[in-house]
């Protein structure tokens, strides 16, 4: 059966998926800020989800760009769009309830959709994604008949990867992580890597849901109701679809992409031990070889007698593990974690909020430290704390303060005292950005320590 043809990609819409919780990549993950928001330096500053978002302008206008995430990450989204100079309509942003695997997310997603949908994963490196494209744009009718994969040649035999034979464009068979040794079997017989990103026809996606995955229909079509969800299967897309589908075509590109999937990916990414062993950069190796590190201080690290190892040093977690780690080591830390509420599995050093994000700086018995950056015509919500005192210093732009009954214009290297249990407001009214230096004194300092009275970005309000 031909379904409806499209004749150039620019008609395409693009759902861009971004609510993944990234624990394998803990510490530099973390609940509120995982790896898909985390900014890089080979990156140019910029974080994985927002080159994406770069490389779907390249194929399609923004209103056709979808965004699907986790309600808690709504912030993060709207935040490094900001950061880029975009803003989108309510529409384009689809909030998951609840945290979900792949099969209902993309699910899901269906909703919003009209006709033949690109999907995205915002956590892939792409160099140059110039090589998609034109196959993209040659291939783009075999999605009238079949969900379209498209396949990477293999440079090791990967565990993470899903691998497809491929026959003409008819994808033979479809296995999502294998062992090792089954990997290396599958590259000795030429079969693909799935890079995640396919094609999907919505009416012929919602036929074999209907006909193979009946429970989802509902979630397709934005039927759900709650007592449904929690009886939904949480599973990956390629378990539940890819590998029990007859209806899937593949296309072979030649492209430098990694799914940044793990330390030992990233480490792919980055520069090598010899290239690192000098002070200029804060790392020294001594009779060591194969070790990745990844910090964001200025401590000098020092390897002495040991190899294949990651380091990962952040403001407040050291993690050390060997290279090759399995992924649900790194969950099995994160759940740690929340079983002894000890909030490093949620909340790093970063984190945003609507009106911008703030980092911390330094935390100690009594008394943090953090910087504030305050996007331009965003305030904080009229907030007050029981437990602590907040000393507000202006070290960029101009701030419009309330604090108890006044109302204060801060500017530039002046400062401002609020005690506990005022009542205040910081708000950023100018052009540019607001950046503060926020220190806290007190018994307590938790983030939960908050009344809110107003606030215009309809948060809880705690009174």
């Amino acid at each position: 059966m031909i379904y409806n043809m499209i004749v150039s990609i620019q008609d395409l819409e693009i759902v861009i998926m971004c609510g993944g919780s990234g624990q394998r990549f803990f510490p530099l993950s973390r609940e509120n800020y995982p790896k898909q928001f985390i900014k890089f330096d080979f990156l140019d500053g910029l974080s994985l989800f927002q080159t994406t978002v770069q490389r779907a302008l390249e194929i399609t206008s923004l209103d056709k760009i979808i965004f699907s995430t986790n309600k808690d990450y709504k912030f993060s989204v709207l935040g490094q769009l900001e950061d880029l100079g975009i803003k989108i309509e309510d529409s384009q942003l689809l909030l998951e309830p609840e945290r979900w695997d792949t099969m209902a997310a993309i699910c899901f997603a269906m909703q919003k959709l009209n006709n033949k949908a690109l999907f995205l994963c915002s956590d892939h490196f792409i160099e140059d994604q110039s090589p998609f494209v034109k196959a993209l744009t040659e291939n783009i009718s075999l999605s009238n008949q079949a969900l379209v994969l498209f396949g990477i040649e293999p440079q090791y035999p990967s565990t993470k990867y899903g691998y497809f034979k491929l026959e003409e464009n008819t994808i033979t068979n479809f296995i999502e992580k294998p062992s090792k040794d089954t990997a290396s079997e599958l590259i000795s017989e030429n079969y693909l890597w799935n890079s995640g990103i396919f094609l999907i026809d919505k009416e012929l996606f919602l036929k074999e849901i209907e006909e193979k995955h009946a429970q989802y229909i509902n979630l397709c079509n934005g039927k759900i109701i709650a007592e449904e969800l929690s009886q939904l299967d949480k599973i990956s897309f390629d378990y539940a679809f890819l590998e029990k589908s007859s209806c899937l075509k593949g296309v072979s590109i030649n492209l430098n992409w990694m799914d940044i999937g793990s330390f030992d990916s990233l480490s792919r990414l980055v520069k090598k031990d010899k290239e690192w062993n000098n002070i200029e950069n804060n790392s020294l190796f001594h009779s060591s070889k194969n070790n990745f590190i990844s910090k964001d201080n200025n401590k000098l690290a020092v390897l002495v007698g040991v190899d294949n190892l990651n380091v990962i040093d952040t403001d407040d977690v050291l993690l050390i593990a060997p290279k090759n780690t399995s992924g649900n080591s790194y969950k099995n830390i994160v759940e740690k974690l929340k079983t002894k509420n000890d909030m490093r599995y949620k909340f790093g050093t970063l984190d945003y909020r609507p009106w911008g994000y703030y980092e911390v700086l330094e935390e100690k018995p009594f008394y943090k430290v953090k910087r504030l950056v305050i996007f331009p015509g965003k305030k904080l919500s009229l907030q007050s704390h029981e437990k602590r005192n907040e000393h507000w210093v202006v070290v960029s732009g101009k701030a419009q303060v309330i604090n108890g009954d006044e109302d204060l214009t801060i500017n530039t290297n002046e400062s401002v005292y609020i005690p506990a249990g005022n009542k205040h407001r910081l708000a950023n009214p100018f052009d540019e950005n607001l950046e503060v230096i926020e220190v806290q004194t007190g018994a307590y300092l938790g983030e939960d320590d908050i009344k809110r009275y107003e606030d215009i970005y309809q948060r809880e309000l705690k009174v």
